[in-house]
């Protein structure tokens, strides 16, 4: 049977009528398709049970679903908006997670595009004259989850499944290897990542956060109104991470940054956290290019030419060299 006939015999077993695919790839043998089940508009993402590694992500998500309902009971904290997970389910071949639909768009085109940064980095223009009441509803909804204090053993979740998505400590060769291709130096970064380490770790910054906090998770629904999807990353870390992860993702939009920064990054402590955060997230991503565990190391020619290689560069210097670079 073909990957086209295995899903379709799986979405008649599921009572799913399709509307609209957002991901139909039967070649990687994945989907990510809107449609209605007993006429109730949801998104259906199935993938193969081959995929060890998504499968594990998507069983995380439904986890953490179950965390947010428990923490939104709790009418004292303040509520998480989030895509409601309803159902997963596996047969032989496939893995998938059934979600409501929600009618709205992305802060950022969803489906994937050619190029290192697929235009999750580009706004939709619908959206540009709504930078402060979108921003105020992200900043309000991370607070929320921040607020998660739950004994997450209880839902049988374990502390791996909870793993920090960043590195914890990084390698001063490879940092210098890196210096090297991206034609910067990168000494005052090398410091800062060795005499911050331990305040940045410590106990009291560690809160509950999104993980992967890119524009394409935010869904801007009516009245501007936004709810965080995805929580495929999510994980217990330091307090500005996600704050970091959008900042770098809107370098594109100075306004849009200072306004986050305005609302989030309020004292020093956070400041000096921000920096740490930003230098992990890059250093993330093109040490694993440079160590060989992920691209070809032409792609640091993207990185060479990019922003992002100013950012890495500032933040090691202070926090008013990071906010000057333009």
């Amino acid at each position: 049977m073909s990957n086209a006939e295995e899903y379709q015999k799986l979405i008649k077993d599921l009572e799913f009528t399709e509307i609209k695919p957002v991901i139909k790839d039967y070649s990687a043998d994945r989907f990510i398709v809107r449609g209605t089940i007993n006429r109730r508009d949801v998104l259906l993402k199935i993938l193969p049970r081959s995929d060890k590694n998504r499968v594990k992500s998507y069983k995380k998500e439904f986890l953490v679903d179950k965390l947010m309902n428990e923490h939104n009971k709790d009418l004292k904290l303040p509520v998480i908006v989030k895509t409601k997970v309803l159902a997963q389910g596996q047969n032989d071949k496939y893995f998938w997670v059934i979600r409501k639909y929600y009618s709205g768009l992305s802060l950022s085109n969803y489906y994937p595009k050619k190029g290192m940064l697929r235009g999750y980095d580009i706004i939709r223009k619908t959206f540009l004259n709504a930078r402060s009441s979108i921003i105020k509803g992200i900043v309000e909804n991370l607070y929320s989850i921040q607020k998660i204090a739950i004994n997450v053993r209880r839902f049988g979740v374990h502390k791996s499944q909870l793993q920090k998505r960043y590195e914890d400590s990084f390698d001063c060769d490879l940092i210098l290897k890196c210096a090297k291709l991206l034609g910067q130096d990168l000494s005052h970064t090398i410091s800062y990542t060795k005499s911050h380490r331990s305040e940045y770790f410590s106990e009291k910054y560690i809160v509950a956060n999104v993980g992967d906090l890119v524009p394409p998770n935010i869904i801007v629904v009516e009245k501007n109104n936004i709810i965080f999807s995805d929580f495929e990353w999510f994980c217990f870390d330091n307090n500005t991470m996600d704050v970091a992860v959008l900042w770098i993702y809107f370098w594109r939009y100075k306004k849009w940054q200072d306004q986050l920064i305005k609302l989030t990054i309020t004292n020093d402590e956070l400041r000096a956290n921000f920096r740490y955060s930003v230098i992990r997230v890059l250093l993330s991503k093109m040490l694993s290019i440079v160590s060989g565990r992920w691209g070809k190391i032409e792609m640091m020619d993207f990185y060479k030419q990019h922003k992002w290689a100013q950012y890495l560069k500032a933040a090691g210097e202070s926090f008013e060299a990071l906010m000057r670079v333009k």
